[in-house]
C-alpha cells in the first residue's frame, strides 16, 4: 500500500532594506511584509541613511537582485505576488496612490484638506474597504504613522473617524511593531557606531633616531666637548643605542 507524501514549497526569500532617516519612512512596506509570512520570508534591514539608491526602501531577492524600489513599487510587487495575503489589491490601488502622494505632506494646512476626505470615507467604517484589513489600510495607516504631524492630530481626535480607525489598527501587532522595530534598530545602529568611534587606538612610540657613527654599547654626543674639557650633556645630548 503506497502512502501519499505532501511536499511544501519553500518560502520565497526576500530582503527589505529600509532607510531609517528618510523623510518618507516606508512603514507601509514593513507592515505589508508581516502579512505575507505564510508564503514568504522577509528579512528587514534598517540603516541610518536618508535614502537607499535615492529611495526610502528597496526590495531584493535571495541573490541580491533588486525587485522593487520605494513604497509604491514594493507594495505593487507584494500585491501581485501575494494576492491571497493582501486582500482587495485592485480595489486598494487608488487609496495606496492617494496615501503615498498626499499623506506624507507635513504642511498641516495642506494635509488637513486630504484628511477631511479620509475622515468622510471612514464614517461608519472600521476598515478602508470591506470588512477586513486590505492593502488600502496598510498603505494609509503606514504613511500616517510616518508623518510626525499626525501624532498630536490622532491624540487630540481632531478627526474622530480617523483617530478611531487608526487606534483600532494600532492594536494589531502587525501595525504597532513596525515603528517599534524601526526605532529599536536605529538605536542599536547608533549605539554600535558610537562604540566604534570611541575605541581607543594604541600608538606604539618610536624612539629610533638616526645617529651617524653610532656603535653598540657606546655613547654618542650631539655636541663637541667644551673648552673646559668637560662634556656638556644637554636635554637630548646623549643617546644610548640598544639592540
Amino acid at each position: 500500500m503506497s502512502s501519499a507524501t505532501t511536499t511544501t514549497s519553500p518560502l520565497t526569500q526576500l530582503t527589505l532594506a529600509i532607510a531609517g532617516k528618510s523623510q518618507q519612512l516606508d512603514y507601509p512596506s514593513i507592515i505589508a511584509s508581516s502579512f505575507i509570512k505564510s508564503t514568504a520570508s522577509v528579512k528587514i534591514t534598517y540603516s541610518a541613511e536618508k535614502a537607499i539608491n535615492n529611495a526610502p526602501s528597496q526590495l531584493s531577492d535571495s541573490t541580491g537582485a533588486v525587485l522593487a524600489t520605494g513604497p509604491s513599487e514594493i507594495l505593487s510587487y507584494f500585491a501581485d505576488k501575494f494576492p491571497k495575503d493582501l486582500l482587495s489589491c485592485s480595489a486598494s490601488k487608488d487609496w495606496v496612490k492617494f496615501a503615498l502622494e498626499k499623506f506624507y505632506v507635513k504642511d498641516f494646512k495642506k494635509l488637513s484638506l486630504d484628511l477631511e476626505e479620509l475622515e468622510q470615507h471612514l464614517n461608519f467604517r472600521s476598515f478602508m474597504l470591506g470588512h477586513k484589513i486590505t492593502l488600502a489600510d496598510i498603505a494609509v495607516w503606514g504613511v500616517l504613522r510616518a508623518n510626525p504631524v499626525m501624532g498630536s492630530t490622532i491624540k487630540n481626535d481632531l478627526f474622530i473617524n480617523i483617530s478611531r480607525w487608526y487606534t483600532f489598527l494600532e492594536s494589531d501587532a502587525r501595525f504597532s511593531t513596525a515603528a517599534e522595530n524601526l526605532s529599536a534598530a536605529l538605536k542599536k545602529n547608533a549605539s554600535d557606531a558610537k562604540g566604534k568611534k570611541g575605541e581607543k587606538k594604541v600608538h606604539k612610540a618610536n624612539f629610533e633616531i638616526d645617529l651617524p657613527g653610532a656603535a653598540k654599547g657606546k655613547v654618542v654626543t650631539r655636541f663637541p666637548p667644551e673648552p673646559s674639557g668637560y662634556l656638556h650633556i644637554g636635554k637630548d645630548g646623549v643617546r644610548t643605542i640598544h639592540y
